[in-house]
């Protein structure tokens, strides 16, 4: 497309003490956009003071705990053919940027894209998939409805336009938030959701989300409660009827309540079998059952899902897509416990090529080695295990006292000395020491640890 058919795009925001997240957002966007609006609704930290750095349009306005009325004032603040909305804690990821350059295109009628969210948790280095519609041509009449997540589907339908997939990837941290921050966007989300139940106690949606939040919130039973109602009220697409069945699964898993939890996802599977959620959902529930043989048939299953998801897709609006890496590992273990070590440690070696400064790895190996009774592995392995914490100490305290049981004398000295290098005043360690020496009659080295205990007694030894 040349510049001069070029359709322009504008990118809506609405904030409010935001300086944790919103540079990130505008650093994401900025190269994109023509136009960037900011909609604050009452920011008293340095949120704006941020985002005047960048080329931005600011606007000011009173929250009245509705957000499709913060983000339909938004937009009509947008001037540009296209609009993406976006929140201060996502971020546009690069390669998508070029995907969305293509989309920009004249329509004659109203159209929304869907774009795929990277929902990061807390710990930072795993996510869960969602879908929202974020993308749309101005002008067209579309606006947004619901006071709290807030949809444009429902007035595209109204218009008679058309929903469409795309391949455009926001990456979301707000997971990541303070507790304090966490615990006050909680708190206002939970008002706006009774709300939502108050206004529309038949809107099967509204007792969705409110069931999400309470599950977040670790109250099961009200969970479960608003679960069974949009269920009972139906209407829900197949994605999000998946959805609810996976999550009262879930519910159910957390309350040890296998029968029913097993059943949720089966019914959840019949409706969507292509989905990763559902066989991660069985592998959790064979895995607390200790049927390690099942979960990790569910394990097998669950890989060849998360492939076919990377290569065509997801299916459901929210499905979970666990690193193979991950899912490897978590398969390895499995095998550990059902005494397929050498299955375990042909996995563990695959994985520690990939990462060799890998303490997990490392001590994984170390086990299924030992059981099979691979010394000379043990030892080399032993060397690669560096920056020796309180974890790492327990690990090899615990190996240490198996080899003592197991009469393996020679490696469990190896194992004291690497403990020793790490707590040089490590008492345990140079007692057990200077009684190995004994006893393989290594006199001066037993009588060298006798003498390093008697000066940590008397003090002499810092």
């Amino acid at each position: 497309m040349d510049n001069k058919n070029r359709q322009t795009l504008s990118i809506c925001m609405i904030v409010k003490n935001e300086e944790e997240f919103i540079e990130g957002a505008l650093e994401s966007v900025q190269d994109i956009a023509d136009q960037i609006v900011i909609l604050d609704t009452g920011s008293t930290d340095g949120t704006i003071k941020i985002a005047k750095k960048y080329d931005t349009e600011i606007h000011y306005f009173e929250w009245q705990d509705d957000f499709s009325a913060a983000r339909n004032e938004s937009i009509k603040y947008a001037e540009e053919d296209w609009i993406l909305w976006i929140d201060a804690d996502e971020r546009l990821v690069d390669k998508s940027k070029n995907k969305l350059r293509k989309l920009l295109k004249p329509e004659e009628k109203p159209v929304i894209y869907k774009v795929n969210i990277k929902n990061y948790q807390e710990a930072g280095n795993s996510f869960y998939l969602s879908d929202a519609h974020r993308l749309f041509n101005n002008n067209q009449g579309i606006y947004f409805t619901g006071i709290i997540h807030e949809q444009l589907s429902p007035s595209v339908k109204k218009l008679n336009g058309e929903e469409r997939e795309s391949d455009i990837i926001l990456e979301h941290y707000g997971y990541s938030l303070e507790q304090e921050r966490a615990q006050e966007k909680n708190q206002r989300n939970k008002k706006l959701l009774n709300k939502m139940i108050e206004e529309h106690p038949k809107n099967s949606y509204a007792h969705f989300t409110l069931a999400q939040y309470y599950q977040k919130s670790d109250q099961t039973l009200k969970a479960e409660k608003h679960y069974k109602k949009a269920l009972e009220i139906g209407g829900l697409d197949t994605s999000m009827k998946c959805t609810l069945l996976n999550m009262l699964s879930d519910n159910a898993l957390d309350r040890k309540e296998w029968e029913d939890a097993e059943s949720y996802v089966r019914e959840s599977l019949e409706l969507e079998p292509d989905q990763a959620t559902g066989f991660y959902l069985l592998y959790k529930i064979y895995n607390r059952r200790e049927n390690y043989k099942k979960a990790r048939e569910y394990i097998d299953k669950l890989i060849k899902k998360s492939d076919h998801i990377s290569d065509y897709g997801k299916n459901i609006s929210n499905d979970v897509l666990i690193d193979k890496d991950e899912l490897l590992y978590t398969k390895g273990n499995l095998l550990l416990k059902t005494g397929e070590f050498s299955q375990a440690k042909e996995i563990f070696e695959k994985l520690w090529k990939e990462d060799q400064q890998n303490k997990f790895l490392i001590k994984k190996l170390i086990d299924t080695n030992l059981l099979e009774e691979n010394i000379s592995k043990v030892e080399k392995l032993l060397n690669h295990l560096k920056n020796i914490n309180k974890e790492d100490l327990d690990y090899l305290e615990n190996i240490a006292e198996y080899l003592l049981k197991n009469k393996l004398f020679e490696l469990a000295i190896k194992f004291y000395i690497k403990i020793l290098n790490a707590d040089s005043n490590n008492i345990n360690a140079i007692k057990k020491l200077a009684g190995l020496y004994g006893k393989l009659g290594q006199r001066e080295k037993a009588v060298e640890y006798v003498k390093k205990l008697q000066q940590i007694k008397n003090g002499s030894v810092a």
